[in-house]
């Protein structure tokens, strides 16, 4: 499918010309939302850890991160991202029932700026 050309996407369908011009459909692959024992399989498999061990060490990362952050400090892992806490200034709401104003407060809310090399193989997946 080198050399293909898309033509129109219909329900999920991509129809794609390829160069000796005969039509193709080709199914669009759907993002998968992993849930957390998914991704403990993956973790476990590529360190060659128990299930058990690698949900422990998810869960010390996660800990050790929330930690960090709600102390307001910050956490980067070079290439991959930053945790961080991000400032929300005070503003003016609007009550959607009442359309009523409403003062809502300045607050920190938790962060997450990714790095570079997570940004180039985002983009090198996707084309």
């Amino acid at each position: 499918m080198n050399n293909a050309i898309d033509l129109k996407d219909i329900d999920g369908y991509c129809y794609m010309y390829q160069p000796k011009w005969s039509l193709e459909m080709v199914k669009k692959k759907e993002p998968k939302n992993y849930n957390k024992a998914e991704f403990l399989d993956l973790v476990a498999e590529k360190t060659n850890m128990t299930k058990e061990n690698a949900n422990k060490s998810v869960d010390a990362f996660i800990e050790a991160v929330t930690d960090i952050v709600k102390n307001g400090d910050s956490v980067n892992f070079i290439g991959f991202g930053k945790f961080s806490v991000g400032d929300r200034a005070a503003r003016t709401g609007r009550n959607p029932k009442t359309g009523e104003l409403l003062k809502i407060k300045a607050s920190k809310t938790p962060k997450f700026t990714a790095g570079k090399a997570l940004k180039d193989a985002v983009k090198i997946n996707n084309g």
